[in-house]
């Protein structure tokens, strides 16, 4: 049990009459008196405050979440007994997530027999596992003058995933490999392959051995064979967690923006009725996904990936490489996601990924910091902002250098800045298809 202010004030007041002892004695019996009232009615308020079993809490949350999505949350406060209760209660969520409940709690009256609904709104900015706490409760007794404090202990472990499609104004749809997406452009996948679709009017675009001379012939004008593109290709996506993948773009961590653009190509992938699967490493390898085809394999992904994290490790390539070349033997795009700072320092990264062209088509997926671009173009005023673009300058200089080194040994790079690499990937995997480079 605790008192209230109110009682507090009350304590005070029964006070005054003993300043004027002076004047008559009777008033310190008076204050004596009051006091003797005062703490009656707190136990008497004690006594009168309703008990926990009459009342029934529970929360209804999610057990996952999308990255950056908000979600609603909800309270159901239930009076069973037969007396009024006036309450102040608190929930506990994740506490690096943006909410707006409110810091000190909600405070309402709730009729007896009646069931009220408490409605706060989350939004995770952080991927992985995590949990709500205890709600906590603050019971007033009827006269106001003390309150009963107790914890509900509501323990609820809960999932956030990266968020594929945050932007409403993104939409996917897959049709025999066809993508129409934001930020990609809609291009056609049939073009070469191996498998005669159908025959169509030429294009401007067409490659002169897709023409159908005998069909131009019938017609009086130039026709064009349509082939249908490879399917059921191999694709990996290979994830460096280790120390150069660590650092946050513009608040938001790169490896954040790898998963998003690999499962999103994942996505494609297996629309495209292509199987994917996926390595995890940094000094060792984390978790290892055969390829496969499907909904339930796009599932196991985001369940092997969305809590994984970026550590300081140095990454160790060449046991991943191994581990690829033990358990996976057919020939597979292989999609490499890291990041390179120079030549020099990342000559180990660029001859292990470079080994793996002897059995994969590889790609190479560089996180291009914003950040570095902003300094390398900002106008110079002082001799500080010199400093940092001439800093910045180099590092991308440096930068190209290596992954030049890559290009030389015949491997594909992507390099972007980081919030198009989903658009940059999907197009360029989109090329290899309709190229038939695997």
């Amino acid at each position: 049990m605790s008192l209230s202010r109110k009682w507090f004030t009350l304590l005070a007041l029964t006070g005054i009459p003993l300043l004027f002892t002076g004047l008559w004695q009777g008033f310190a019996e008076l204050s004596v008196a009051c006091y003797g009232v005062l703490i009656a009615l707190a136990w008497f308020d004690w006594r009168r405050v309703a008990p926990r079993q009459s009342l029934s809490i529970e929360r209804e949350a999610e057990e996952r979440y999308l990255l950056q999505s908000e979600s609603e949350i909800l309270l159901r406060v239930e009076n069973k007994g037969a007396v009024p209760i006036t309450l102040e209660i608190k929930d506990t969520p994740p506490a690096h997530w943006k909410t707006d409940h409110l810091e000190e709690g909600y405070r309402y009256t709730i009729a007896p027999h009646t069931r009220r609904t408490l409605t706060y709104h989350v939004t995770p900015n952080e991927r992985g596992d995590t949990a709500f706490g205890a709600i906590y409760v603050r019971q007033q007794g009827v006269l106001g003058l003390v309150t009963r404090q107790w914890s509900l202990p509501a323990p609820v472990e809960v999932r956030v995933y990266p968020n594929l499609f945050k932007d409403a104004t993104l939409e996917l749809t897959a049709h025999r490999g066809r993508l129409q997406m934001a930020g990609v452009r809609a291009m056609r996948i049939q073009g070469v392959g191996r498998e005669f679709e159908s025959l169509r009017d030429y294009q401007q675009d067409d490659e002169l051995r897709r023409i159908d001379w005998k069909a131009t012939a019938r017609r009086g004008k130039l026709i064009s064979r349509q082939y249908e593109t490879e399917r059921s290709q191999n694709l990996f996506l290979l994830f460096d967690v280790g120390r150069t993948i660590v650092a946050d773009i513009d608040g938001v961590p790169k490896l954040d923006y790898a998963l998003n653009a690999g499962l999103l190509l994942a996505y494609v992938a297996l629309q495209s009725e292509d199987r994917v699967g996926a390595v995890v490493f940094s000094d060792k390898v984390h978790s290892f996904l055969p390829p496969r085809r499907g909904n339930t394999q796009l599932e196991l992904l985001h369940k092997s990936l969305y809590n994984i994290r970026a550590t300081f490790q140095e990454t160790d390539y060449r046991t991943a490489r191994t581990e690829l070349q033990a358990r996976w033997r057919k020939r597979s795009l292989v999609i490499c996601f890291t990041d390179l700072w120079d030549s020099e320092s990342s000559r180990y990264t660029i001859e292990e990924i470079s080994a793996l062209r002897a059995q994969h088509f590889v790609i190479a997926v560089s996180l291009l910091d914003t950040n570095l671009l902003r300094a390398s173009e900002q106008p110079v005023t002082t001799p500080e902002e010199a400093y940092q673009k001439a800093a910045a300058v180099q590092v991308l200089e440096e930068r190209a250098q290596a992954l030049e080194l890559l290009k030389l040994r015949g491997v594909f790079v992507i390099d972007t800045p980081a919030e198009k690499l989903s658009a940059a990937l999907i197009q360029r995997y989109l090329e290899i298809k309709e190229r038939i480079l695997l």
